[in-house]
């Protein structure tokens, strides 16, 4: 009997020895990721440069000296995802693209109201712009925001309830026609381009979808970097038209301080942060179309990236509060807009 028990001993202690052996030869053939993981909340486009950009990390010796975190990504329309942070997404990073969307997460204490003074420089790592779409050849002959309204055509845009872009668009859209009139003009303008919607998709993303190919519309909203994906992958059957001006876009970036805090991952944030404006990170946003800060970086992609007649919030409203109350309070311009429009 003893002699079977020591058999039997022997057999799992050699069972056992052939497992931490596996697990040992298993962990030096494939390291684990670090335990940290970095969640980055962002607006709806911008999931390949994210996937890039954490692709390039996890790739070089950047990754091992964070810790080999794990990186993941959740994207919506930007006011979506503001209302998703502040309501308990456990983002450590935040990007939205309006930055009204931002103060949402100042106002709940998440974010600096002082972001783009944290930021290196005090400014974005990029920029970007917004463009027209139009099916191949341009039957319409759409140029400029005027044609939205002088020609007969279907207008695909984002809701601008739920999309940041689509507020930015409408207050491209808004200025152009109050330089080319009044701001009384400007609103029944507004009110008319609204009515050549068929439908107000929750983001831009899904505007691409409806536009690109499910085939409505003839004309499409969109914004620089969208706009070329779209084309890009169209083979040849969309094209993008640049309007004479449009508003800056700037997206308000950066660290979701009490998340970080709790999860541990504030020097991670910052190192992150402080990253996106290096050479790699800067060459993979002009790879995808968004104006790169970084200035050689951007001459290096010149001709992808035209002068723009910029729009700022200064030359509409004066400051961000202002243009919130006449555009966007309930009852508001873009209110009295989306309801004029829904009567057709």
């Amino acid at each position: 009997m003893n002699d079977y028990l020591i058999s039997i001993c022997k057999g799992a202690m050699a069972c056992l020895v052939l497992v931490v052996g596996a697990l040992f030869l298993s962990l030096v053939a494939s390291p684990r990721r670090g335990s940290l993981e970095l969640l980055h909340a962002s607006f709806d486009t911008s999931r390949e440069i994210l996937a890039a950009w954490h692709q390039e990390i996890t790739d070089s010796p950047v990754s091992n000296a964070w810790g080999n975190p794990n990186f993941r990504i959740s994207n919506a329309g930007s006011a979506a995802q503001a209302r998703a942070v502040r309501d308990g997404l456990p983002a450590d990073i935040a990007s939205l693209n309006f930055e009204p969307d931002w103060q949402i997460l100042a106002k709940a204490g998440l974010v600096a109201s002082d972001w783009r003074s944290r930021l290196p420089g005090g400014k974005a790592p990029w920029h970007s712009s917004l463009v027209l779409v139009v099916r191949k050849g341009n039957p319409h002959d759409i140029r400029d925001w005027e044609d939205l309204l002088t020609k007969p055509v279907k207008v695909i845009m984002p809701n601008p309830k739920t999309s940041g872009v689509a507020r930015l668009a409408v207050l491209s859209f808004w200025e152009a026609r109050r330089r080319a009139g009044s701001p009384a003009s400007a609103d029944i303008d507004l009110i008319s381009l609204c009515k050549k919607v068929p439908v107000f998709d929750p983001s831009m993303r899904t505007c691409t979808t409806t536009f690109a190919q499910k085939g409505i519309g003839d004309v499409q909203i969109t914004w620089e970097p969208e706009a070329w994906l779209e084309v890009e992958e169209s083979a040849g059957k969309l094209e993008l038209i640049r309007p004479k001006s449009s508003f800056r876009i700037e997206p308000a970036i950066g660290m979701v301080e009490p998340v970080a805090k709790s999860k541990g991952t504030i020097l991670l944030v910052q190192k992150y942060l402080e990253w996106i404006y290096n050479p790699p990170a800067q060459e993979i946003l002009a790879k995808y179309h968004f104006r790169p800060l970084d200035k050689n970086v951007a001459k290096l992609h010149q001709d992808q990236f035209p002068p723009v007649d910029w729009i700022t919030i200064q030359d509409i409203a004066g400051d961000w509060d202002k243009a919130v109350e006449i555009f966007f309070k309930d009852g508001g311009l873009v209110d009295r807009a989306l309801r004029e429009a829904a009567k057709r």
